[in-house]
């Protein structure tokens, strides 16, 4: 496709190619601006275009004092012999559209105003934490978009989803690392939709999982992270050592994720629709109390909040079975729990957390559950579990930091049905036993002394070594 002719323009193509069978351009204007476009065929007709524009600039400082921040960044080092420079990737949201100028007109003009907002507010938010972003100078645009390739590596076909239902290419393949010989060993990329990876050493745990986890990102399935350790939070930083890159044959060029972290207290509470009476009864102690976990039985179902359960205590009839005394019993009960976890149960207002799924772009979503109790940490992963769904066989990857062994028989069975509802999975586990009664998975990953071992669902074994991270490695101790 030859230079664009819209809005904000001129748009020079400074690259394209094919990803996953469709077309991809990607073009710049004279404010340093990135516009890509993926276009969905059928035959030789063109059905839609996908679009995306992205905002670079320079950054200078510590990028991760802009973890706290509330949106979806991106973060790349590009590293040379003449010099060494760290850019800043805020993305608009992408945008599907009949094939026509004018609907191509609209979704850049659109995403072209909402992305001087949401520059202005990480403009703020970088100033007020000590680290200086500025605009592309010529030779910083040359650095971070001269190379075609780096292009890509950037967020080309990471920044999208093969397509709007959900399908993965048969052909998809997504790298693990290196066997004996140097050579690439890769899986297939719908192999990730249930991985186990089983090894006594927890940094090389999680290290796999952090490999799996930008498999999935780069190849634009979003993640949901369950964080009990802040071990995977280095994906949202570019690696700061590429010294290892070159002999596990991978591209140079360092790269974190957009990423977004999220917490009990901001909008993330554990819903007690999506939670079982003995479980929430056990997290918050009264389980021993009889006459209270009775009377909550008639007052727990379709409560969000704690304060729904008061009201539906109080409106429940008296009688022999349930007499007044129990009721004000279980009120007061209630009230307790709510100050010794403020702010901990209710309705969940992060839709954009619960749609991951369907925003068909490489993003990660971190829960940081790591200052909560094991107790209240099970109950939020059992409610945001039993809300996610996901369009198609393997629409978004949840990825435990924690060692199953810690994983109750009830939650695994929460996330065996989150799998069927198409729901990725990508567990970690001491021993295989630990991972019972989660049945067949896609792809097994064990680690032995140093060593990996993958094996595909119907699959022969692989020996291989693991690569290093694009993003930042903060699980390796």
């Amino acid at each position: 496709m030859p230079d664009l002719s819209l809005p904000f323009g001129p748009w020079e193509r400074v690259s394209s190619g094919v990803w996953n069978n469709h077309p991809v351009s990607i073009y710049v204007n004279g404010s340093k601006m990135i516009l890509m476009t993926l276009f969905e065929k059928e035959g030789e007709e063109i059905k839609g275009i996908m679009v995306l524009l992205k905002k670079p600039v320079l950054l200078l400082g510590d990028s991760g004092k802009l973890a706290s921040q509330s949106r979806d960044l991106t973060v790349v080092e590009k590293v040379s012999r003449e010099r060494r420079s760290k850019f800043l990737l805020v993305d608009s949201t992408p945008s599907y559209v009949k094939y026509s100028q004018t609907e191509l007109m609209k979704a850049v003009k659109k995403q072209y105003t909402e992305l001087d907002g949401i520059y202005a507010a990480i403009s703020d938010f970088a100033s007020e934490a000590g680290v200086k972003l500025e605009e592309l100078k010529d030779d910083d645009a040359e650095a971070l978009l001269g190379d075609p390739l780096a292009m890509f590596a950037i967020g080309g076909g990471g920044s999208f989803r093969e397509s709007k239902s959900g399908a993965l290419g048969k052909s998809t393949k997504t790298t693990l690392g290196i066997d004996a010989g140097r050579k690439p060993v890769e899986v297939g990329l719908n192999s990730l939709r249930k991985t186990f990876v089983i090894g006594e050493d927890e940094s090389q745990r999680l290290h796999a999982l952090h490999v799996i986890a930008e498999g999935a990102l780069v190849n634009s399935v979003p993640c949901l992270i369950f964080g009990t350790k802040n071990a995977l939070i280095g994906l949202a930083l570019p690696n700061k050592d590429a010294s290892s890159f070159k002999s596990f044959g991978m591209s140079e060029v360092t790269n974190g994720f957009p990423f977004k972290t999220y917490s009990i207290g901001k909008g993330l509470l554990v819903d007690l629709r999506f939670v079982d009476l003995n479980s929430f009864a056990q997290a918050t102690g009264f389980d021993k109390n009889e006459e209270v976990v009775k009377v909550l039985e008639k007052a727990m179902p379709k409560a969000a909040t704690l304060d729904d359960v008061v009201t539906n205590l109080k409106a429940l009839p008296e009688s022999r079975e349930i007499p007044k005394s129990a009721m004000l019993k279980a009120i007061r009960v209630m009230k307790v729990i709510q100050k010794a976890w403020p702010s901990t149960f209710g309705q969940n207002t992060m839709a954009e957390l619960l749609d991951l799924a369907k925003t068909q772009v490489g993003r990660a979503a971190y829960v940081d559950a790591s200052k909560q109790g094991p107790e209240i940490r099970l109950l939020l992963l059992t409610s945001l579990l039993s809300q996610l769904t996901a369009a198609g066989s393997f629409g978004v990857l949840m990825v435990l930091e924690e060692d199953m062994q810690k994983i109750p028989s009830g939650v695994k069975q929460a996330l065996e049905e989150a799998s069927n509802r198409g729901v990725g999975l990508a567990l970690g586990a001491s021993h295989e036993l630990d991972l019972e009664p989660l049945e067949n998975p896609s792809l097994r990953i064990d680690l032995i002394q140093g060593t990996a071992f993958a094996t595909e669902e119907g699959g022969e074994k692989k020996r291989f070594y693991t690569r290093p991270a694009y993003s930042l490695c903060t699980e390796m101790k």
